[in-house]
């Protein structure tokens, strides 16, 4: 799926509207963006706090703690994969 945009003269660009109904971004959500190479990357911020619970539960699940590195390779992995 693509499709192309004008950027405005104060750097906005709209969301499509079947991107934002796929990913549930409805206005006045708060999304993360930032840079990976050549891209810039736009998540919304709510499906990063969900992956963050949804780790923190395995951990409990496990009666595991998870190290910072366990955490932030696991987020990875999951980003990865969304961004597939």
């Amino acid at each position: 799926m693509e499709f192309e945009r004008k950027v405005g003269e104060r750097g906005q660009v709209v969301i499509p509207k079947e991107i934002r109904d796929m990913l549930g971004i409805k206005a006045g959500a708060r999304v993360t963006i930032y840079l990976k190479g050549n891209a810039i990357v736009l998540h919304p911020k709510s499906s990063l706090l969900e992956r963050a619970r949804r780790l923190k539960a395995i951990a409990r699940r496990r009666k595991a703690r998870l190290s910072l590195k366990e955490i932030e390779g696991i987020l990875e992995e999951l980003y990865e994969r969304a961004v597939k």
